[in-house]
């Protein structure tokens, strides 16, 4: 059954237990990670994230909110789907940021409709889902469609970021080799080094968010669908859902972390953890000049 529970307050046993500990713990953790580092962010006086970068992290702290809340107090039909929502949401805004760095800006348009067709999309599987919510929970949750919907659809995304990740890394490389050819004299080598560290930069930041949210899609699809061809039973569905000794309990944290805290930690990493000394108001003057180069395809790499 796609029941209400109130999170390690309702565990089954002690396995489960154990479970549920350790993901509410890692969840709290995340959450208190991202509160800290979202107030140095908002004041951003070294303008080190754009608009889409804050709207990345604050998703990604909303996210984490979600999962704290669900884990330690109280879990439902109705958070379970919003928790799958935001992460398509996310999903959806990191695959067109990374299809804009990888397309020229001709095809941006594009980029756009698409975007839009598939928040709406979002919105509406997520409307459908919580107003379905007083049938689902009558269902044994395995069997429920829509859950399925969620994951397929992110796995599509994955698919695509996956794509444009690999295209956008092999042009960078590419740019970079070329630079590595121009001219050495010593009035250009300032101005090479920090084309370099740009580029570099970008390259870190398109495999870390085409890998977080690669591996993400991919392990929920595939416990989802392994979980939907199981469902005869509330019993056998259960065995896939609740943690029934030590191995199971070990493989369901796994899983958990990889579908859904990875991608928060990948986030976290990426636009806080690794310019944390350029937050510091002393460091205010500091300005990584992203959208200073000049190739013909740069639009591909600026972030939007």
């Amino acid at each position: 059954m796609f029941q209400t529970s109130f999170g390690i307050f309702s565990c089954k046993n002690i396995y489960n237990c154990s479970e549920t500990f350790i993901l509410a713990a890692l969840s709290l953790i995340t959450l208190i990670l991202f509160i800290r580092a979202y107030i140095l962010i908002r004041k951003d006086q070294a303008q080190i994230l754009d608009s889409t970068d804050k709207i990345i992290f604050s998703l990604a702290s909303v996210h984490s909110g979600f999962l704290s809340f669900t884990f330690l107090l109280y879990t439902n039909p109705f958070f379970i789907y919003s928790i799958r929502g935001l992460n398509l949401i996310l999903d959806i805004v990191i695959c067109s940021v990374v299809a804009y760095m990888y397309f020229s800006r001709e095809v941006h348009s594009r980029v756009d409709k698409c975007t839009w067709i598939a928040l709406l999309w979002t919105f509406l599987l997520w409307g459908y889902s919580v107003m379905d919510v007083g049938i689902s929970s009558l269902q044994n949750e395995c069997s429920l469609m829509n859950i399925l919907l969620f994951s397929i659809t992110a796995s599509a995304l994955s698919c695509i970021l996956l794509l444009c990740g690999y295209g956008s890394v092999k042009i960078i490389n590419e740019v970079e080799r070329r630079q590595s050819t121009y001219s050495t004299e010593e009035e250009h080598n300032l101005w090479q080094i920090r084309r370099f560290q740009e580029l570099s930069e970008r390259k870190i930041q398109i495999i870390t968010l085409t890998a977080v949210n690669t591996i993400a899609p991919l392990t929920e699809i595939i416990w989802d669908v392994k979980k939907y061809n199981q469902n005869s039973t509330v019993e056998e569905c259960d065995s896939l859902t609740f943690a029934h000794n030590t191995q199971e309990m070990f493989i369901f944290v796994i899983i958990k972390i990889l579908c859904y805290l990875l991608p928060s930690w990948g986030i976290y990493y990426l636009y806080y953890y690794r310019n944390r000394e350029h937050f510091r108001p002393t460091q205010a003057n500091f300005n990584r000049h992203l959208n200073d180069f000049d190739e013909l395809r740069s639009d591909m790499i600026e972030l939007v």
